[in-house]
């Protein structure tokens, strides 16, 4: 009886180290979940650890891996991000952030085209994602493509007509088209919705040239 109690009190002691270590190991979601709160303090190498924690645990857990990419994408290491954001698209691929975050890369690298590639990407598996429709819009514009950059800037106004760049994009493209009535309702909006902003007046001299196109000053005779 003695033999059998020493036995169970031997189980007891090892069981309960291993019950607590078990309680206190987080799964793959909680750390990603710590890694967020870490990134929005500005904490990102803190950040950075938790993920790679989580990924250790899980390796197919997509948001670990998108979630790492931006919070270096955040950090200025955006080539540094690739084969992560790539391997979140393995995962999930109608995962719209990492493809915004892949376009976003290579547009920082003057390698527009590939941006636009992973952009239309995006769009086609998440067409109502608005940043997708909104940076491809940016893009088109440095490239001179200004009826495209109109086009997708359209679409990121209906996806949410509270974006100021989104105003402020789909004006600068409708002026290099031609349509100045319908930028000067863009630039309108856009400084209903950004007063009094840096950019403000960029808007209103940009009002005013549309306003007095075609006015010439008539010169009074001596």
């Amino acid at each position: 009886m003695k033999t059998l109690t020493k036995i169970l009190l031997l189980l007891l002691l090892f069981a309960a180290p291993l019950a607590v270590f078990c309680q206190a190991a987080p799964d793959s979601k909680t750390l990603v979940k710590q890694g967020v709160a870490l990134h929005d303090e500005g904490k990102y190498d803190e950040a950075l650890a938790k993920y790679n924690e989580a990924v250790k645990v899980d390796s197919t857990n997509a948001t670990a891996w998108y979630e790492m990419s931006f919070t270096l994408f955040t950090m200025g290491k955006g080539k540094t991000a690739i084969p992560f954001l790539e391997k979140c698209i393995a995962l999930d691929p109608k995962a719209a952030g990492a493809y915004d975050i892949l376009g976003s890369v290579y547009d920082d690298d003057g390698q527009m085209d590939k941006a636009i590639e992973y952009y239309l990407q995006g769009i086609k598996v998440a067409p109502d994602y608005q940043r997708l429709n909104f940076n491809i819009a940016i893009t088109y514009y440095r490239k001179s493509m200004f009826a495209e950059s109109e086009k997708y800037a359209i679409n990121a106004i209906k996806l949410d007509p509270k974006h100021a760049s989104s105003q402020r994009i789909y004006a600068m493209a409708a002026y290099k088209n031609g349509k100045r009535g319908c930028s000067l309702l863009a630039w309108s909006s856009f400084l209903i919705l950004e007063p009094n902003s840096k950019r403000s007046p960029e808007a209103y001299q940009f009002i005013k040239a549309i306003l007095n196109y075609g006015i010439k000053k008539q010169v009074k005779k001596a």
